[in-house]
């Protein structure tokens, strides 16, 4: 009751101007990137999903399992899909890198208050923008603990894998990877990426080709 009380007992200080996200930042895992197209206003959307929240920031109480941004795409810099491109490519190193570079990645993201003016524009257009302040180490994820227990199993015999990874407790804590082995999409998506591959029936890494 006590910690209820706190959170409806606001005070005038609190108060912000307009619409303003009350989820400010979290620590996440990128589960999976959708691109979808937003008829009524004639764009294309990516729609990120993170899973494994952690640290969470807000103003509100935010007692949900996952996080999902949608980024309207542009190509334009000053952008909100151009903000948090930029501050991608800083937090990770990688020149020219893409969202799905990042499938399964663990980052801390932020909301960052930027002007989105251009050189043409007179007036200042301020918005909220996610942007990646920090890519964590990723390879101790549910993801990665996964891959590594099917290195050396024979593509046509995964029984036994799945009976290990299931039973992992990395794994058992990470809901949207154990749904994706009890689906069996996991290893297929892993292919797809080129984190693991096949050779003579046998996984393994790419680098062991």
């Amino acid at each position: 009751m006590d910690e209820l009380f706190q959170q409806g007992d606001i005070s005038a200080s609190e108060l912000v101007d307009g619409y303003s996200n009350p989820l400010r930042g979290f620590t996440g895992t990128l589960d999976s990137l959708q691109v979808e197209q937003d008829n009524r206003f004639n764009r294309i959307i990516d729609m990120l999903t993170f899973t494994n929240i952690s640290d969470v920031d807000a103003r509100e109480p935010y007692d949900f399992p996952i996080v999902q941004i949608r980024l309207p795409v542009s190509k334009q810099r000053k952008s909100q899909m151009g903000m948090f491109l930029t501050s991608l490519e800083k937090a990770s190193g990688k020149k020219g890198c893409r969202i799905s570079d990042f499938l399964h990645k663990r980052m801390r993201l932020e909301i960052v208050l930027e002007n989105l003016k251009w050189q043409s524009e007179t007036e200042d257009k301020f918005k909220e923008c996610w942007e990646v302040m920090e890519i964590l180490d990723d390879k101790n994820s549910a993801y990665f603990t996964a891959l590594e227990l099917a290195i050396g199993k024979n593509i046509h015999d995964l029984k036994s894998f799945y009976q290990e990874a299931l039973k992992h407790p990395d794994i058992k804590k990470d809901s949207a990877i154990a749904s994706k082995l009890l689906n069996k999409t996991l290893l297929k998506e892993a292919m797809a990426k080129g984190d693991i591959v096949v050779v003579d029936d046998v996984i393994t890494t790419p680098s062991a080709e």
